[in-house]
């Protein structure tokens, strides 16, 4: 694609002009997986057992100097089907935050660039012919200036792209600006004030098009164990066939907060924003391993997103012992549809280190979708029970044996399944 073409482009043309190398960290990794289903199509009769076998290579990076920033990892996998229950499929997912210019520079640029897996609608069984990759690719220049010792005045630009390999309705482009001001009472908190404007172009369903106005106060801290951030405005979206009056108008808060000490950690995030399904939850706002991903939406539409998230992690148990405990909560409302979807989860894990070598550790997962509307869509809860060994040898390379019970209940049983899966995966990392 011409975009991801563009952005190793501006990419190696920041590496060229560093000035003065501070961290440097990159490599590859390869890893061959290959697993059981007894279910493999995660069917309620019928079922297929299969072994499904998965090759995947990855980069990373991690570079900084005093004027460029660069964060990035992506890997490909193919992936194949003994029975041929699927088409053997390729995929590419990752990651690039890439920044050229510092906070004290007048201005800077600011690229951001990830692809996703997420599955085409919230109600399609988890398999690899009902998910789609999604790419967001974001430019962001900016200017920022200091008025006045504690005052900087800053605008910035925005140009994104949404793209989908499969579902190419969804494809939007969204062009904008944010200006404000933010003012330091001290070298830990800040205060700020922000309005934005925003145009939205559906690619293929221009009747779709929309733009969006907001505003907000911000107010953020960052303590020695205990960071937070506290935004609050209202946003205003209308589409181009909305008269004045018929625009939909919703509050917008974010509220996040992060707490260490010495054996545990706090995540809180907690938010209600204005979007489409196109752009969806962005930037995999789950996080890595939350194990609540993303999903589109059989028709594009302007939607209303509520999430809050909860994590708490902690080694106090034991000196080799990890716990994880998380818990999300997220309500989409659709604005043309008439449509509402409601999803609920908890995960807990343990991870116990048996040596410096190898480890053992468990997941269990529940979640609950809802849905309500005029769609005939039924509700269902899923659950996932996991445990897993591994062990890393000298020189990088890594084995790693795994077993996972899957189970959907749903409300006419139609969609009803178990699967057992299990396998084995050796990598290894250059």
């Amino acid at each position: 694609m011409k975009r991801v073409s563009l952005l190793a482009l501006v990419i190696a043309c920041a590496n060229a002009s560093a000035v003065e190398e501070k961290q440097q960290t990159y490599g590859a990794i390869l890893s061959a997986t290959t697993e059981q289903s007894d279910n493999a199509l995660r069917a309620p009769e019928n079922e297929i057992s299969e072994r499904q076998d998965t090759l995947q290579a990855g980069v990373f990076a991690l570079y900084e100097n005093d004027l460029i920033e660069l964060d990035t990892n992506y890997a490909a996998a193919k992936k194949y089907y003994d029975k041929e229950s699927q088409r053997d499929r390729d995929s590419l997912t990752g990651r690039t935050s890439f920044k050229i210019g510092k906070d004290h520079h007048l201005v800077d640029l600011r690229v951001l660039h990830v692809r996703q897996k997420q599955l085409v609608s919230a109600d399609a069984i988890d398999l690899e012919e009902n998910q789609d990759e999604k790419q967001i690719l974001t430019i962001q220049p900016s200017f920022h200036t200091r008025i006045t010792p504690t005052d900087t005045f800053f605008i910035q630009g925005n140009a994104t792209d949404v793209d989908y390999r499969y579902q190419t309705l969804s494809n939007s482009q969204r062009e904008g600006a944010t200006t404000g001001l933010q003012h330091s009472f001290s070298s830990v908190d800040l205060l700020g004030i922000f309005i934005s404007h925003t145009d939205v172009d559906f690619e293929f369903l221009p009747e779709l098009d929309y733009r969006m106005q907001s505003y907000a106060v911000s107010y953020a801290a960052q303590l020695r164990k205990l960071q937070y951030k506290l935004e609050l405005g209202q946003s205003k979206m209308q589409s181009q066939f909305d008269k004045g009056d018929e625009a939909d108008t919703n509050p917008y808060y974010l509220v996040t907060a992060s707490y260490a000490t010495g054996y545990n950690q706090w995540d809180l995030s907690v938010t209600e924003q204005s979007s489409d399904s196109s752009m969806g939850l962005g930037d995999n706002a789950f996080g890595e391993d939350s194990g609540f991903g993303d999903s589109g939406s059989n028709k594009p539409d302007r939607i209303v997103l509520k999430r809050a998230q909860l994590s708490w992690r902690t080694t106090a148990l034991c000196d080799r012992c990890t716990l994880n405990l998380s818990g999300v909560a997220e309500e989409r409302e659709y604005l043309t549809q008439e449509r509402q979807e409601q999803s609920n989860g908890v995960a807990l894990g343990v991870g116990y280190n048996l040596s410096r070598s190898a480890n053992i550790g468990a997941r269990i997962q529940l979640r609950q979708q809802e849905f309500e509307g005029k769609s005939p869509i039924e509700d269902f809860d899923t659950t996932q029970i996991g445990v897993y060994y591994s062990y890393n040898f000298s020189g990088g390379t890594s084995v790693r044996l795994f077993a996972s019970e899957f189970e959907r209940e749903s409300d006419s049983e139609l969609q009803d399944y178990t699967e057992l899966r299990s396998g084995i995966t050796l990598s290894h990392r250059f």
